[in-house]
């Protein structure tokens, strides 16, 4: 008996759970959905060869600066002893690239073909660089040839005097090398290998210090028979991450929620920081001629630190943006240089004014979105925390927005010119509005309604912006943000759009995909509904959708995608519809991917997927069947690309961050059969 109420009591559980998974699915045969038109599923076509050589035509204009760029991103920035001379290396970088600081040209790249380079110091002269390759040696470069000098097989940290380094030998002997010969001419102790983080020498280059995980410093001297000291850092979080030699009587470890400074000689600690200088960065620390800078995430900016007791200097703070976590310090302490984006900058540290003021007008990001205003006189570039407006006479950016504490979404310039919206993505999605011409800030939404993940589709051909606050559309005047109209939405979209001529919305997402005229009295025209769907877990599943991808320039036709644009590794084909009246789709269009039309809706231009890095050439193809032309070798990586409002010329944007500029017509013109 009691057997049999336990496996009663087992299956009505079992019972609830079938019930319910079947209530959720979306595909029980009593489910009360609606009819499914056709939303696009086809079997994926792949991108077959070239039928003939790609065009290739000379761009009419280059617009940018690439002064002080590491488009990759830097991870390491050195200074040469006297400053004229910047050295860095960015992610997945073969080569160390080095500038000239006074003027921001690039003088000389260093590279011993093996890759994952990483810059560590140059010889007091400048007359050698040292740096790490991918295999794990250090490399001393002839600075004025770039010629490989000296091979030593594990990495090392650079005296002051560039004469020797120390690295570990056999994963434990902390031992010195000779950076002349290469060759190893002492061991300095035993060290254990778990946990071992940085490494730093005195000023004087004498003594070397070592930290770990456990909260360990270990001290040792270069030269002599002294033995290595300890020094035990207690109350610290997670180990130590970082140490630093300011001066030669203190020594400062640093962990992930403070720091506290030492004597070197005997252990002592003399000052200790945390808490209130929550959350050091690792690696955001500079030293020389004595003084220490660094970025704490509750300060504004870069501070700089007294090494005697730790305090913070007065009325030194220096502009720093929150998403680099890299900083170099002359050697005499005068100059700061950071990373920012793909840009470098370079700060004087007494006064905290830029250097090259006129450098930090253009971009620090590669450009993801091109827009013009309606008479082709403004351009506005967004990527990553970083928007310009450009002058199209003069070719140079007249107007910055960035955000240094989070991410600017959906960027949409006014057809007039005049105003730039965007979704703060630091401060619970607000909408805000922009002066085009200032950069000043005109409009800040108060925390918005509904999801907090809002979207601009857009502005429409009246000048009015279209917003997404998760599920209803709110149209906003401009620049005054004050709500005209509340259209109601579907939940949970992914993706909402408007065609370039401002007539169509398109709202698609886990629970329907429709399109309506943004004229006030139209309805929605619901092509699918998705009953019984909801967004994963992880917020990343594959939604139901066609995601919208382009719109023609009349609005007629859409383009779009399913899901993801790549899937295992491949892209997939785009759909086109007809948006008119009850929207029905045709056949597979085989395109490469962002696809854009041309301003008299005649051709389609996508970029050419590859395997690995950047594409380079974009596929022009037939927009009335989706047949492919030609193709076009832009001779470079391609981003984001844009035509002009006249269709005479189109813009490629390039992971260096700069523009590129073709004549349209000279790429028909090439790209015409040869009879």
């Amino acid at each position: 008996m009691a057997r049999r109420r336990l496996l009663v009591l087992l299956a009505v559980p079992a019972v609830l759970f079938f019930a319910l998974a079947r209530w959720d699915d979306p595909a029980r045969p009593d489910a009360p959905e609606e009819p499914q038109p056709d939303t696009g599923e086809r079997a994926e076509v792949a991108l077959g060869p070239p039928t003939r050589p790609a065009v290739t035509a000379e761009p009419v204009d280059r617009i940018g600066d690439t002064r002080f760029l590491m488009s990759s991103g830097a991870t390491a920035l050195v200074f040469r002893p006297d400053g004229r001379r910047l050295a860095a290396t960015g992610y997945d970088s073969p080569v160390v690239v080095e500038w000239d600081t006074a003027t921001g040209n690039e003088t000389r790249r260093y590279s011993d073909g093996e890759g994952g380079a990483h810059v560590v110091g140059y010889t007091p002269d400048g007359a050698r660089l040292v740096a790490h390759n991918g295999r794990g040696q250090t490399v001393v470069f002839d600075t004025s040839t770039g010629a490989v000098l000296v091979r030593v097989p594990v990495p090392l940290t650079v005296a002051p005097d560039g004469k020797v380094g120390v690295g570990f030998a056999d994963k434990e002997q902390l031992t010195v090398w000779n950076l002349e010969t290469g060759k190893a001419v002492r061991v300095i102790g035993t060290i254990s290998p778990s946990n071992r983080t940085e490494c730093c020498f005195s000023p004087d280059g004498a003594q070397v210090a070592v930290c770990n995980w456990s909260g360990t410093v270990y001290v040792a001297p270069v030269a002599g028979t002294a033995p290595v000291r300890v020094i035990a850092v207690p109350g610290h979080d997670n180990g130590i991450i970082n140490v630093v030699w300011p001066r030669a009587d203190r020594l400062i470890a640093i962990w992930y929620s403070g720091f506290a400074s030492h004597d070197p000689a005997t252990g002592k600690q003399l000052d200790r920081k945390s808490s209130k200088y929550a959350y050091w960065l690792r690696g955001v620390t500079a030293v020389g001629g004595g003084r220490v800078f660094a970025k704490v995430v509750n300060m504004p900016g870069l501070v700089e630190l007294d090494p005697k007791d730790l305090s913070r200097v007065p009325n030194r703070t220096i502009p720093f943006n929150h998403w680099s976590d890299l900083l170099a310090l002359s050697a005499d302490g005068t100059t700061v240089a950071t990373s920012y984006g793909g840009k470098l900058r370079l700060i004087d540290a007494a006064t905290g004014r830029a250097l090259h003021p006129d450098v930090n007008l253009y971009p620090v990001t590669s450009v993801s979105e091109i827009q013009f205003s309606r008479d082709g006189k403004r351009l506005l570039t967004a990527g990553d925390h970083s928007i310009r407006v450009w002058d199209v006479a003069t070719g140079k950016p007249t107007t910055i927005i960035d955000r240094d504490d989070g991410h600017i979404n959906y960027a949409r310039l006014s057809p007039d010119g005049r105003y730039v919206a965007g979704i703060d993505g630091a401060a619970h999605y607000p909408l805000v509005i922009w002066d085009a011409t200032t950069g000043a800030e005109v409009f800040r939404q108060p925390t918005p309604d509904g999801d907090d993940h809002q979207t601009i589709p857009g502005f429409d051909s009246r000048g009015v912006l279209w917003v997404c606050n998760g599920r209803d559309f709110t149209l906003h005047e401009v620049p005054s943000g004050r709500v005209l109209q509340t259209v109601p939405g579907f939940k949970q979209p992914i993706c909402n759009t408007i065609s370039p001529d401002g007539s169509r919305l398109v709202s698609a997402g886990w629970t329907a995909f429709a399109v309506r005229d943004t004229d006030p009295a139209a309805e929605w025209r619901v092509v699918a509904r998705y009953p019984g769907r909801h967004i994963g877990g992880c917020k990343w599943d594959e939604a139901p959708c066609p995601s919208p991808v382009a719109f023609s320039p009349n609005g007629h036709e859409l383009l779009t995608g399913r899901g993801w644009m790549f899937w295992n590794g491949k892209p997939r084909n785009l759909r086109a519809w007809d948006t008119r009246d009850k929207p029905t789709t045709g056949a597979n269009r085989v395109l490469g991917y962002g696809p854009t039309y041309t301003p008299d809706g005649r051709f389609v231009v996508s970029r050419v997927p590859v395997a690995k890095g950047a594409p380079r050439e974009l596929l022009v193809s037939d927009a009335a069947t989706g047949a492919e032309l030609f193709r076009f070798d832009t001779l470079g990586d391609v981003g984001g690309l844009a035509f002009t409002p006249d269709g005479t010329r189109l813009v490629v944007a390039r992971s260096d961050t700069t523009l590129t500029v073709w004549n349209w017509a000279n790429i028909e013109r090439d790209s015409a059969p040869r009879k």
